[in-house]
């Protein structure tokens, strides 16, 4: 998280700072000949698409903290309920011992009667019966509660490691390149998640494959159609 806001810091100002340069040689434009415009004009498209591209970058810091802060607060969440389940479970332990204890006093008293108080040693019975299905319900609460904590921790491991997956990088983000959309990128500037069919979806719904191969590093446009595109 703090190098998400260090990096969002850095370059809060970059699209800024771009769109004066744009400004200045868009002002310059307007008193040149026809052929100095051209030359000038390139520059200017240069500088716009910097723009865009720190404009995506700083969309995708903002939405990856958000991520973030959904998955921190998932394990709070999660955190929170081990603890209420494991205070839950130490108190129905607490209550089993003293179910346990008064099963062994009625047991002891039933004995005593059975001689001379049968009429007592049947009520005796009947306790007994009764503390023995509580400690039973208790244990099967018991159970249940442990198999809970055991299923949320492994959602927590599940996503500690989603979330060391998550740091910042500096290359492109996927929902810069969508279907229809012409770009002209360095494939090593693209962020990709060849092989993993859970990531690298794009905002759209899409995906972007990165093709292997001797051109691995040349440019390339986007004119596939596809929802799994290739690049």
């Amino acid at each position: 998280m703090q190098e998400i806001e260090r990096l969002q810091q850095e370059k809060k100002e970059t699209p800024t700072q771009l769109e004066a340069v744009l400004e200045q040689i868009q002002q310059e434009m307007k008193s040149l000949p026809i052929q100095q415009k051209h030359s000038l004009q390139i520059y200017c498209n240069r500088f716009e698409y910097a723009q865009r591209r720190a404009l995506a970058y700083l969309d995708y810091l903002s939405r990856l903290k958000t991520q973030l802060q959904e998955k921190e607060k998932r394990l709070k969440s999660d955190l929170g309920e081990i603890k209420k389940l494991k205070q839950k479970v130490k108190e129905n332990e607490k209550d089993i011992k003293k179910h346990q204890e008064a099963l062994e006093q009625f047991e002891e008293w039933r004995d005593e009667s059975q001689s001379n108080n049968p009429k007592n040693a049947a009520k005796m019975q009947e306790w007994m019966d009764e503390r023995q299905e509580k400690i039973d319900r208790t244990q099967h609460f018991i159970t249940k509660a442990q198999s809970k904590i055991k299923e949320i921790e492994s959602n927590i491991d599940e996503i500690l490691k989603h979330i060391q997956t998550m740091e910042p990088n500096h290359l492109l983000s996927q929902d810069f390149l969508y279907v229809g959309k012409l770009a002209c990128v360095n494939k090593s500037e693209i962020y990709a998640h060849d092989g993993d069919e859970e990531s690298g979806w794009n905002i759209y719904g899409q995906r972007l494959s990165l093709e292997s191969g001797e051109h691995e590093k040349s440019y390339g446009i986007l004119i596939t159609l596809k929802r799994n595109f290739i690049f």
